[in-house]
Formats: structure tokens, C-alpha cells, sequence
């Protein structure tokens, strides 16, 4: 039974592996279609910006996984995963619950990710802002 845990955790592992290669080539891909396709740089740009941060966040869920395994609280990355994925988006289900010696990981994890899910926000604001403004400056050069 311990082995079936450990192969499914692998495989799961590898499937976030996969998908998120598969994402990685996806993204780059459309990107290189629009420069192939001599859309504005700007599109491109904000693509390659919501990437970078999409597979950031993916990247804080699956370390506040490991954490969870870590500290025995959850015993495979599925689980894991998804605790994680729960709390970062603050959805928190309830269906898994942490011991009450580590019942404030949760909590912190809630915090972080609506923090990071901000910023985020904000980041993407800032960018799709700037390349507004880049986009004026090029169609109206006497502005």
C-alpha cells in the first residue's frame, strides 16, 4: 500500500511536470505566433507576462505542498497539491483539516497567496498600463 502511494504521488508529480512543460511550450508558442504573425510586440509582451506569473503562483502552491508533506500533515503530493491550491486561492473547502499543532499553516498560506494573487494583479495592471501608454506614444508621436 505504501508503494501504490509512492507510485501515485510520482505520477502525479510527473504529470505536473508534463503539464507544466506542456504549458511552458504552449505559451511560448502563441508568443512566437504573434511575432510570426507581426502582431504588436505588446501583445506578446503581455502574454509572456501572464505566463511568468501563472507558473509562479503554480510554482508557491507546490512549494506550500511540500511543506504540508514535510511536516507530515499531508502524506502525498496529490493531496497536497490540492490542500494547497485551496488555501492559496482562499476557497478553503474544509474537506482536509491540519492538526491543531499546525492548524495556522492554513491560515498563512490563505494570506500569502491572496498577497501574492494581489500583487499579481497589480503587476498585470502595470503592464497592460504601460504598454497603453507605449501603444499612444506610437500612434500619436505629437502627444
Amino acid at each position: 500500500n505504501g508503494s501504490a502511494r509512492l507510485s501515485r504521488s510520482q505520477e502525479f508529480l510527473k504529470q505536473i511536470v508534463y503539464g507544466g512543460n506542456d504549458g511552458i511550450v504552449t505559451t511560448f508558442a502563441i508568443v512566437a505566433g504573434f511575432a510570426g504573425a507581426q502582431a504588436q510586440g505588446n501583445t506578446a509582451a503581455a502574454f509572456g507576462a501572464l505566463a511568468v506569473l501563472f507558473f509562479g503562483i503554480l510554482l508557491q502552491v507546490f512549494v506550500w505542498a511540500c511543506v504540508f508533506i514535510v511536516t507530515g500533515e499531508i502524506v502525498n503530493l496529490h493531496t497536497a497539491f490540492y490542500f494547497s491550491l485551496v488555501n492559496f486561492t482562499t476557497f478553503g473547502y474544509g474537506d482536509i483539516v491540519l492538526s491543531d499543532e499546525r492548524a495556522v499553516l492554513g491560515p498563512m498560506e490563505a494570506s500569502n497567496g491572496i498577497l501574492m494573487l494581489g500583487l499579481s494583479t497589480s503587476f498585470l495592471y502595470s503592464v497592460a498600463e504601460r504598454l497603453k501608454s507605449e501603444r499612444e506614444k506610437h500612434l500619436h508621436p505629437d502627444s
